[in-house]
């Protein structure tokens, strides 16, 4: 049996689509190192459109499909998913090919199990807001419905692909995943505390957002939740800062939060000195386990997720955790383990904050609720079972 894989994602392994490739491609290399005849007699091909440095493929045949397109923009996405690499596939002869993402591929001749992460641009259709993302997503909606298999990570993703693009719900399985592994060791204290000085940042001082500032993250209600936490609370006792770490691209609003407009709105208003609210940046995969064993709580008060890694990510490290209790999230714990909050009301969100802010005990007891529940997730387990629909199929 040969197996096509689509890795073209391994050259963005920051992106969570790309996480999900870096770890299901060492995964199965570990697994098959382990035992040979673990998947039976199957040949794997790994698709790229480059070259990439990642030791997780180095087991595996790499089929590189450069394209005459440089640019790395939607006409080359669609160039390369829904012509290049179809051809290619079918020219190898592939039996399986195993789309990590949901994509615009279509095969004739070959098996075809499309990973569909989530329906964001159904949910938040003003995201498609030129002619090149409506095509593509256009073409992505006949990838996901000509697909012979779909595997998609949370319950929640699958009710959406049902509903919107009417899929067989017995063609769907949920295979949950996992953060990675670097979530899961302990911190020695000297390496977080390195890391802490960086962003001049001290322990247990500060309250903590990592992720997109695009308009399903919710990252305005936070701000303004963070506003009337202060407010009601800073004379009774002392509330610790709101650090927001990720890429802020002004040029992208309405499509993104206004973040420092909104910031130096809720500051102006509720009398927060400067320096209360700070955005760090982007931080490197590596960094955030330190950043989150740190806070003194995570708030993630996102209106749609397909399944919503941050979350886990903070409960694989120990960090308190305050998140929507709606869409996938509330699949991934429950309020025995985490804090669920109604993301559209911004004085749920400061209640949530300050459960946390005022009762250490609380904190521990969900913490540890939260770091048992982690450890159910697990990446040979999405491994496995996926291999298994592989081969089925």
């Amino acid at each position: 049996m040969k197996i096509g894989i689509n890795g073209s994602f391994i050259r963005k392994q920051d992106s969570g689509i790309g996480q999900v490739c870096a770890n299901f491609l060492r995964v199965l290399r570990e697994e098959l190192e382990k035992e040979k005849t673990v998947f039976g007699e199957v040949e794997f091909v790994v698709y790229l459109e480059k070259e990439a440095a990642f030791e997780g493929i180095d087991n595996f045949k790499k089929c590189i499909i450069d394209s005459f397109y440089k640019r790395d923009d939607l006409v080359r996405k669609i160039l390369w998913e829904k012509i290049l690499l179809p051809r290619q596939v079918e020219k190898d002869r592939c039996d399986v090919l195993f789309s990590l993402y949901q994509s615009p591929t279509v095969l004739k001749n070959t098996k075809h199990v499309m990973l569909v992460h989530d329906t964001v641009w159904k949910i938040f259709p003003q995201y498609l807001n030129n002619l090149r993302k409506k095509l593509y997503y256009s073409l992505v909606g006949k990838g996901i419905q000509s697909a012979d298999e779909i595997i998609t990570i949370s319950q929640n993703s699958k009710n959406d692909i049902v509903k919107f693009f009417q899929t067989k719900d017995d063609s769907i399985s949920v295979i949950p995943i996992d953060c990675d592994r670097i979530f899961h060791k302990k911190i020695p204290e000297k390496e977080k505390t390195e890391i802490l000085n960086k962003f001049k940042l001290k322990e247990e001082e500060y309250i903590f957002y990592v992720g997109g500032f695009d308009v399903r993250k919710n990252v305005d209600a936070l701000l303004r939740a963070y506003g009337i936490l202060y407010t009601r609370h800073n004379q009774k006792m002392e509330i610790p800062r709101l650090i927001l770490a990720g890429s802020f691209h002004s040029n992208l609003i309405p499509l993104v939060v206004d973040v420092p407009g909104i910031a130096e709105e809720v500051m102006r208003k509720n009398g927060i000195p400067r320096g209360y609210i700070e955005s760090i940046g982007f931080v490197p995969q590596k960094e955030l386990p330190a950043i989150y064993a740190g806070a003194k709580l995570f708030c993630y008060p996102s209106l749609y997720e397909g399944f919503g890694l941050p979350v886990l990510e903070a409960m694989s490290v120990g960090c308190p955790v305050v998140a929507s209790n709606v869409s996938s999230i509330p699949e991934i714990a429950d309020e025995s383990e985490i804090v669920l909050v109604d993301p559209e009301n911004d004085e749920k969100i400061a209640e949530g904050m300050l459960e946390f802010i005022i009762s250490n005990e609380l904190a521990k007891e969900r913490v540890q609720n939260a770091k048992n529940k982690a450890k159910k997730f697990g990446w040979k387990k999405f491994t496995k079972k996926t291999m298994k629909l592989l081969t089925k199929a």
